[in-house]
C-alpha cells in the first residue's frame, strides 16, 4: 500500500512537472508569435515579433515568395484609427508586390490608433508615442533587411489618416532609413513643424481631399473640431511647402489636372510637383477636389466606434492610390552617400 501510494505521489508530481514545463513552452511560443491561432485575415502573410525592451510587437510580411536571393524593395503600411492593418491589404499593394517583387509590411497595433494619446489629450506628436516607436520601426527594418532580404536603399513608408500623421514623425526622425514617403488623408501636427529637423531631403507624395472632415484640407483640430483639446495639424498645402523648403526645392512647380476617369464620384484630381530639389527629393502634392477621408480607388471600410459597420465612400475613382504611390516610389532610392541604414544606431 505504501509502495502504491508512493508511486501515485511520484506520478502526480511528474504529471504537474510536465504540465508546468509544457505551459512554459507554450507561453514561450506564444510570446515569439509562433502559436497564435491562424487569423483568416492574415492568410498569405508571414508573422514575426520584435521584442523592444520587453514590449513584443507583432508584424506581418507579404513577399509572394518569388525573390530568390535578390534583395527586394519594401513598403511599410501604417493604418489609420479604426482601420485594421489587415484592412489595408485591400488598397492594392500586394498585387503590386506580386508584379514588382516587393515586400509589404503591416503592423497590427495593440492600441486603436498611432496617435490616440495625442488626439485625445492634446499632446504633441512625439508624446503620443508612449513606447519608443522610432526605435521599434528602426529595429524592425534592420532585422528584415537581413532576414527577409530587403534592399536597404529602397525602403518606403506610407500611412493613411493618423497613420499618415505618424508617418511625418518618422520622416523627421528616420530620414536616413527611408527612401521615400507617401501620405493619404494626413497633415503634419503644428508642434511637429516647429520641431522637425530631418537629416537629409526625403521625397514625399501627399494625397489630400478638400472635403475631408477628419484631416481638414485647411488644417485645424485632428478629428472632432469641437474637442476642447486636440491635436492641431497644419493645412495640407503648408505641410507640402514645409517639405518643399526642407528639401531645398526651387520655387518653380509643375501643375496638371488628371482626366476625369470616374465622373460619378464628382471629384477631380489636381497635381502640383516641385522637382528641382536636393538629391532628387521631389515633392508631389495631390489635391482631390471634393475628395473625402478615404483611400483613392477603393471603398476601404472605415468603421467607427459608434457604428462598426459604417464606412466612407471612396475619395475618388479617378486613380488607384496604391498604383499612384508606387509610381512615385519606384525610381526613388537612398543616395549612396547615406550608406547602409543598418550601420546607423
Amino acid at each position: 500500500m505504501e509502495v502504491s501510494l508512493g508511486r501515485a505521489i511520484a506520478v502526480t508530481i511528474m504529471f504537474f512537472a510536465i504540465v508546468i514545463s509544457y505551459a512554459q513552452v507554450v507561453n514561450n511560443m506564444k510570446e515569439r508569435g509562433l502559436l497564435d491561432k491562424p487569423d483568416p485575415q492574415a492568410e498569405g502573410l508571414d508573422k514575426g515579433v520584435i521584442d523592444l525592451d520587453g514590449l513584443k510587437q507583432p508584424f506581418y510580411l507579404y513577399t509572394d515568395d518569388q525573390g530568390g536571393d535578390e534583395q527586394r524593395p519594401a513598403i511599410l503600411v501604417l493604418q489609420g484609427s479604426g482601420v485594421s492593418a489587415f484592412s489595408m491589404r485591400d488598397v492594392g499593394f500586394e498585387e503590386i508586390a506580386a508584379r514588382e517583387n516587393l515586400a509589404v509590411i503591416y503592423l497590427p497595433l495593440k492600441t486603436p490608433s498611432w496617435l490616440a494619446a495625442a488626439a485625445i489629450e492634446g499632446d504633441t506628436t512625439a508624446a503620443a508615442f508612449d513606447v519608443d516607436t522610432v526605435n521599434f520601426v528602426h529595429q524592425l527594418l534592420e532585422e528584415l533587411i537581413v532576414n527577409a532580404q530587403l534592399d536597404p536603399s529602397r525602403l518606403y513608408l506610407t500611412g493613411f489618416s493618423d497613420g499618415g500623421v505618424a508617418t511625418f514623425y518618422f520622416m523627421c526622425e528616420l530620414s536616413h532609413l527611408v527612401a521615400a514617403v507617401a501620405t493619404v488623408a494626413a497633415a503634419m501636427p503644428v508642434a511637429l513643424v516647429e520641431e522637425c529637423a530631418p537629416e537629409r531631403p526625403i521625397p514625399l507624395m501627399m494625397l489630400n481631399g478638400t472635403a475631408d472632415r477628419s484631416v481638414r484640407f485647411s488644417g485645424g483640430i485632428f478629428g472632432d473640431p469641437n474637442r476642447p483639446q486636440g491635436l492641431e495639424v497644419a493645412s495640407a498645402f503648408d505641410t507640402a511647402t514645409f517639405w518643399r523648403d526642407a528639401n531645398g526645392c526651387g520655387e518653380v512647380d509643375e501643375k496638371s489636372v488628371l482626366d476625369d476617369e470616374d465622373p460619378s464620384d464628382q471629384v477631380r484630381v489636381w497635381t502640383q510637383a516641385w522637382t528641382d530639389c536636393k538629391d532628387g527629393a521631389s515633392i508631389e502634392f495631390i489635391t482631390l477636389l471634393g475628395g473625402t477621408h478615404g483611400w483613392p480607388g477603393t471603398d476601404l471600410p472605415m468603421p467607427t466606434e459608434s457604428d462598426s459597420a459604417a464606412h466612407l465612400a471612396k475619395s475618388t475613382g479617378d486613380i488607384s492610390g496604391a498604383e499612384f504611390i508606387w509610381q512615385f516610389f519606384a525610381a526613388k532610392a537612398l543616395p549612396p552617400s547615406v550608406g547602409d541604414p543598418s550601420d546607423t544606431p
